[in-house]
């Protein structure tokens, strides 16, 4: 790859692509950020980052020895932001390409530990952005900070004001699950949901009730294994 850092150019602090998850992502040391690459170039994914323009990582909390890998793509000024995103730890490396099969993966290899309710809504939330369905991810929204991008209208902030709410857990169940209530955010629609998290991270919806339809939601989620956002400053 070269040297790794000159081919970026986007500080963390400018991506227009939101964390996927909550907490202190970071930029990694040339040492570090060398390694990632050299990891991920051996897994035989140096096609899909040839392209990389910014490099952000973050350790979260919920797995175990793992870190989270976000890489930031050159769109050549395009009306969208890219990238792609892996979790690796020492003897996996995990592609998200917006199916349910490489939290699947994850699971499956014991790294998912769901240990509190903080960990079950920062997981729901990372979930809700990896795994998509038809009309894009499953977003959990707690403000309009946390909205897919939109048009500036007075009715549309209405709408999220009376119907955003912070996650709120309403019981721990007795196999240690999580049952939590939240907004989601799928296509235009937004719904009150009950939520069952395991503490292997299995999710299973309870409940949904639609609570608002029709809101003009820029789509986005993954396309061929990368992840793409539209540029809310684009037409």
């Amino acid at each position: 790859m070269g040297n790794w850092r000159d081919q970026m150019d986007v500080s963390i602090a400018n991506w227009r692509l939101p964390p996927v998850v909550p907490g202190v992502w970071r930029q990694p040391s040339l040492t570090e950020g060398m390694a990632i690459l050299n990891t991920l170039c051996d897994a035989g994914h140096e096609g899909r980052i040839s392209a990389l323009v910014g490099l952000r990582v973050l350790v979260p909390r919920f797995l175990t020895d793992t870190i989270l890998v976000e890489i930031l793509l050159d769109t050549a000024g395009e009306g969208f932001a890219l990238s792609v995103m892996f979790a690796m730890s020492a003897d996996q490396v995990v592609h998200f390409d917006g199916t349910a099969a490489a939290l699947d993966r994850l699971r499956a290899a014991g790294r998912v530990r769901i240990a509190d309710d903080s960990d079950a809504r920062a997981y729901l939330i990372l979930h809700g952005n990896l795994v998509c369905g038809e009309a894009g991810p499953f977003l959990i929204v707690e403000s309009k900070a946390d909205a897919p991008s939109h048009i500036s209208a007075p009715l549309i902030a209405a709408v999220l004001d009376r119907s955003l709410k912070p996650v709120v857990l309403k019981a721990v169940r007795a196999n240690g699950a999580y049952l939590i209530e939240a907004v989601m955010c799928y296509d235009s629609t937004l719904f009150v949901v009950d939520l069952e998290v395991s503490p292997d991270g299995a999710v299973e919806m309870i409940d949904s009730e639609a609570i608002a339809r029709g809101i003009p939601f820029r789509v986005h989620g993954f396309v061929s294994g990368f992840r793409v956002l539209h540029d809310p400053d684009s037409p």
